[in-house]
This record gives C-alpha cells, sequence and structure tokens, in this order.
C-alpha cells in the first residue's frame, strides 16, 4: 500500500494531497522540524487559544509586524487558527441592526461569527446569484420607504 504523503497518485495523476495537514511536506523538511522543537522548548504548547486568555508572545507581535510590512499595511493580526480568525472577525465589524446576506453553505465558523454578530442575516441559496440580486433589491426597496419615512419628520 502507498503511503499518503503530500503528493498521492489519483487515477494516474500526480496530485497535491489538499486532504493532508501536510500538503506542504514540511514535516519532512529538518530545518523547520529544529525550529518547531526549538520553539516547543521556549514556549510551550498552550499558546493556541484566545491571546485575551493566554497572552500574547514576541512571536506573535513579531509575526505581525513582518506580515504588515510584507502586506504593505499598518498592522496585521495574527489568530492562532482558522476558525476563531472568522468566528470572532465577523462580530468584530458587525453588530446589531447591520444586515449581512450570506451564502446559505458559509462553513460553521462563518455561522458563529454570524450568530455572535448578532446582525440581521438573509441567507440566499448557495451560489444564487439571482437569489442574492433579489434580496439585494428588496432591501434597497424596504431602505426607500424608511428613507422617505424619515424625510418626513419634522426636526426638533
Amino acid at each position: 500500500m502507498e503511503q499518503l504523503g503530500k503528493r498521492v497518485a489519483l487515477n494516474g495523476y500526480d496530485c497535491l494531497n489538499l486532504a493532508s495537514h501536510n500538503y506542504l511536506g514540511s514535516l519532512e523538511d529538518e530545518e523547520i522540524l529544529e525550529d518547531a522543537c526549538k520553539s516547543l522548548r521556549k514556549y510551550g504548547v498552550g499558546s493556541c487559544g484566545p491571546r485575551g486568555i493566554y497572552g500574547t508572545m514576541d512571536v506573535h507581535l513579531d509575526l505581525e509586524d513582518r506580515l504588515a510590512k510584507f502586506m504593505r499595511m499598518e498592522e496585521a493580526v495574527v489568530y492562532s487558527y482558522g476558525f476563531s480568525t472568522v468566528a470572532s472577525a465577523i462580530p468584530a465589524y458587525s453588530k446589531k441592526g447591520d444586515i449581512i446576506f450570506v451564502d446559505a453553505a458559509v462553513n460553521f465558523a462563518i455561522q458563529k461569527g454570524l450568530d455572535a454578530s448578532r446582525s440581521t442575516i438573509y441567507f440566499y441559496k448557495h451560489n444564487d446569484m439571482a437569489g442574492l440580486e433579489r434580496l439585494l433589491i428588496q432591501q434597497e426597496q424596504k431602505d426607500r420607504k424608511i428613507n422617505k419615512f424619515d424625510k418626513k419628520r419634522e426636526p426638533i
């Protein structure tokens, strides 16, 4: 039986195995392994949660600084893992009273971020751009009615 690694043969094609957590082949790189062991000795394994709870380490700040420079931005924020990124970024930028239009097939992390935002959520069928357009038109009509009502109010 062939061992699965970063490359896999599929129907006679040599493919990059994106189903593996090692699709870049980093686990076989001695320098990366050595650096990972040094990091474990220095930092341990407890920095995998929110920095507000577990703390911010020098490596977090260094990586954020390097990423910001690379992206030519003032600052960057690094999250410990993908789920927390989207689940906390959505409620950081949207709140109760905001309206979000969402593809019904979004992943669980996005759903949790949407819940946490307390925004009004309108789902449309997966990849259904006509459905999205219909929702946007309906929202535009609602907004016009609200604006018309607001204009009729007398100033205080």
